[in-house]
């Protein structure tokens, strides 16, 4: 590569010999002086006249974006205030029926003073669908099997943005917005009509407006156009002319400037966030903005001789070349000093290159193989890394499924542990596609992360326990436990506090207290450090959950082994006066047959911690049982 970027230089210099410099400076010189004036001129009016798109393209992006938001902001308000109501509803003891007419209440106000852009609130909720609109569902409807439903529970409890679509009845594009409800199982939602948005675009297109604008969301779908012919459209699926460029370099490439070819033209785009997945974009025809720059630049051009113009542009294509070869060979070293190793795949011949490895393991599993990239990879993979990751990594580099999966993205990557006992990341990204999108070549690279990996788990360890017992907090005990159940495995949820813990704090202070509870923590991770799952749920209250515990015959050994736990809580300021700790146990079964939720379990054992707490001393009692005394 090198020589012939060499040869083609002494080439050019052997041409530039023989004509003579001094010649040849004379020649070129009115010309160029000509052309240099005229490009002069016509970068000064391309300047201005870039400024002009930039700023309206801007101007105009902004000014959609914040009208859509306020329609986002409205419908948020909306599911946000029916979700907190509903909950309280619930919590409450309110049936389906008194839900249901709150739902049909808040309806018939928001189609006042939303002006029809809503049918109004509905949702799913104690396990019926409930209509404010008035709506009656056919008897094979399935609420939960609508997106609403399905986008909502996977959100686990943000606001959701479903896909847009457009209503069968109205004809007009529609877009749902839900919420799960802490119950992990209740949404609420409300469909809101977006006429109003496209009703602004169409008239700015019969303006006659060089600007295009539209609506699009994280999926692709065009919720509103300047063209509502557009609308509907999904650009991730559309041919690469008709919008699919614009998903790429939006949606893929995360860009907020481009410029692409659409329908037949090329024009500059400028995007905004909306939030909730959508986005607002302003397309400007760079053609017809810069016609008339166009024949000007090209007049200039045409009055200059063919044969000066030829050499001017082989000189200055050359020094580009070189330039660009310069800063890629810097970038390449600049990327050796990150990356324990870079390499070129060729996906067609099935082939790499390697650009730069520090890895002493890496170059000899390579030097070994001495076959194609394909083979080599998965080598490596076998051998390099630790068995828990090796799965995950052979799948990774499987080049064979590589073009699917980066058919819409640049890169991808992996973390995967060493066989050292060390993090890493790989990374493949995007290098050269055919025309037909195929993937032709790509980059791999492997960098280290094990401080980075390290630093992730010790933040997500705080984020998990109870910062004074190392014991889970309540909500991610409480995650875990569903998890738990979810998996119909089962098992003996155990809640329990001291007894009387006020007059502990009272008489020997605040700081003997915290040390009840340090030491009960510290005691129920040594005991407890198998499968179980203890959780600090707040103040002096705890919870333990067994595993395959259904019987009270099994639960005597979990229930022993929690009662030596108060033997073992070492505070001196209570043991000098024989104080003695006792707890109040209340204890529920889930068997493996059961389908009801985790807070339906919570309450079953905190009904029986309440019959525990009428007796004196440590008791227990099982949801269901009369009390045992232990």
């Amino acid at each position: 590569m090198a020589k012939k970027k060499k040869s083609k230089k002494k080439s050019t210099l052997a041409i530039l010999k023989r004509i003579g410099f001094k010649q040849c400076a004379v020649y070129f010189m009115i010309p160029v002086v000509f052309i240099v004036l005229m490009l002069i001129n016509a970068t000064a009016l391309y300047k201005t006249t870039s400024e002009n798109v930039v700023y309206k393209g801007n101007y105009r992006v902004s000014e959609f974006s914040d009208e859509f938001r306020k329609y986002l902001d409205g419908g948020e308000n909306v599911v946000d205030n029916a979700m907190y109501k509903t909950e309280n509803m619930i919590d409450n003891g309110y049936t389906s029926a008194e839900i249901e007419a709150y739902y049909q209440d808040m309806s018939r106000s928001l189609n006042k003073d939303m002006m029809d852009l809503s049918t109004g609130v509905y949702g799913y909720v104690h396990g019926r669908y409930l209509d404010g609109d008035g709506w009656v569902p056919d008897e094979d409807f399935d609420p939960t099997s609508r997106p609403w439903y399905k986008e909502a529970l996977a959100a686990g409890g943000e606001i959701t943005y479903c896909s847009p679509y457009i209503d069968e009845q109205t004809g007009d594009m529609t877009m749902t917005i839900a919420r799960c409800l802490s119950d992990g199982e209740s949404i609420v939602a409300i469909d809101l009509n977006m006429s109003g948005i496209q009703e602004k675009m169409e008239s700015l297109n019969e303006s006659g407006d060089d600007v295009t604008i539209m609506i699009i969301d994280e999926d692709g779908t065009v919720a509103a156009h300047t063209d509502d012919k557009e609308i509907g459209k999904n650009y991730k699926e559309v041919s690469e002319d008709d919008g699919r460029s614009i998903a790429k370099h939006l949606l893929s490439e995360k860009k907020e400037n481009f410029k692409t070819v659409y329908h037949g033209r090329e024009n500059a785009f400028f995007s905004r966030s909306i939030g909730g997945g959508w986005y607002a974009v302003s397309a400007t025809d760079s053609m017809k903005v810069f016609y008339p720059i166009y024949i000007y630049v090209a007049f200039s051009i045409a009055i200059a001789a063919l044969g000066i113009i030829s050499i001017l542009v082989v000189i200055t294509k050359s020094a580009l070349s070189r330039i660009d070869l310069e800063d890629f060979t810097t970038n390449l070293k600049s990327l050796s000093e990150v990356y324990l190793a870079i390499y070129k795949i060729n996906l067609n011949k099935d082939s790499f290159e390697e650009i730069s490895c520090k890895s002493e393991d890496l170059n000899a599993v390579i030097e070994n193989v001495k076959a194609g990239a394909s083979f080599t990879l998965k080598k490596a993979a076998e051998e390099l890394s630790d068995s828990k990751s090796t799965e995950d990594l052979l799948n990774f580099v499987d080049l064979d499924t590589i073009d699917g999966r980066m058919r819409y993205v640049t890169s991808i990557t992996t973390e995967f542990l060493t066989a050292q006992g060390t993090w890493c990341r790989g990374r493949f990204i995007e290098a050269k596609r055919e025309s037909s999108g195929k993937l032709r070549s790509l980059m791999f690279v492997v960098e280290s992360i094990d401080e980075e990996k390290k630093t992730r788990d010790n933040l997500l360890q705080l984020s998990e326990t109870d910062e004074m017992t190392g014991l889970y907090n309540r909500s991610t005990g409480a995650n875990k436990i569903r998890s738990a159940l979810a998996k119909r495995t089962g098992g003996m949820l155990i809640l329990f506090d001291i007894d009387d813990f006020r007059s502990i704090n009272e008489k020997y202070g605040y700081v003997v207290g915290d040390s009840v509870i340090t030491e009960l923590g510290r005691c129920l991770k040594k005991a407890f450090s198998g499968n179980e799952i203890a959780v600090r749920l707040s103040g002096d209250e705890f919870a333990i959950f067994a595993p395959d515990v259904y019987t009270k015959e099994v639960a005597g050994h979990v229930i022993n082994r929690l009662l030596g736990c108060l033997d073992d809580i070492n505070v001196p300021e209570l043991r000098r006066t024989e104080r003695l700790i006792d707890i109040s146990v209340g204890a529920a079964f889930y068997q493996p047959s059961d389908t009801y939720s985790y807070e339906t379990l919570y309450k079953q054992a905190d009904k029986s911690g309440y019959v525990s707490k009428k007796q004196a001393g440590t008791h227990i009692t099982f949801y269901g049982d009369t009390i045992s005394d232990y």
